[in-house]
């Protein structure tokens, strides 16, 4: 996707194509990203650029010549930029496999137990291997698995899951004991999102030409 961009803000700023050529491209790219899973990350890593050049057609031509000029120094690595983009999942693109764990969740921190099948189920969810992770939904599901990894061991053979930080760094005890609540609330918020129901920030950060996607606390 990135060179296919590429391209395009080259073929501009050589003059082969003209500024409405760009900016009619452009709204045809977004149109297609539209129409397919637009939370791949491949097309994530890309959508800030796209959306503003599909509105590159109202700009004065020395700004839209500034905007590619910088989106080419970006793609090509020679500056850092970053671009947030707020989304929530449609229902259409919502995986429902996580459904039921939001609900475990909350009743473990209301009465502190499960019953076996719970734990059962907890268990299923975190043998999971999300790899490779080529899409938001999977990201997330790869943040929600490790958090619960995190805080409890499912490989014991106890009828209850006891909370236990497997790293730490500069934590007593006694404060590690009161994080519990605050790991649950952050895994249940993930999974809102994860679901749906949730709007969110992502971040996408240019290095050297190459986008990291975030998902911020």
């Amino acid at each position: 996707m990135k060179d296919i961009i590429n391209v395009k803000l080259s073929q501009y700023l050589v003059n082969e194509i003209t500024q409405e050529q760009l900016n009619k491209w452009a709204i045809d790219m977004l149109h297609q990203m539209l129409k397919g899973d637009v939370f791949q990350l491949s097309i994530l890593e890309v959508w800030g650029i796209i959306t503003e050049l599909a509105g590159a057609g109202d700009l004065e031509k020395e700004l839209c010549d500034n905007l590619v000029q910088q989106f080419s120094d970006i793609l090509s690595g020679k500056i850092q930029a970053a671009f947030s983009v707020a989304v929530q999942i449609p229902n259409r693109l919502v995986m429902k496999d996580l459904a039921h764990v939001k609900d475990v969740l909350q009743k473990y921190m209301q009465k502190k137990t499960l019953s076996k099948i719970e734990i059962q189920k907890l268990k299923l969810v975190v043998k999971e291997k999300v790899c490779p992770v080529n899409t938001l939904s999977q990201m997330l599901k790869e943040q929600i698995i490790g958090l619960l990894k995190l805080g409890y061991d499912f490989d014991l053979e106890d009828s209850d899951i006891v909370f236990d930080l497997k790293s730490t760094l500069f934590i007593h005890y006694d404060i590690e004991r009161a994080l519990e609540s605050e790991l649950l609330s952050k895994i249940i918020q993930l999974l809102d999102c994860y679901n749906g129901e949730k709007c969110f920030f992502v971040n996408i950060r240019y290095e050297k030409g190459e986008g990291n996607i975030s998902i911020p606390p």
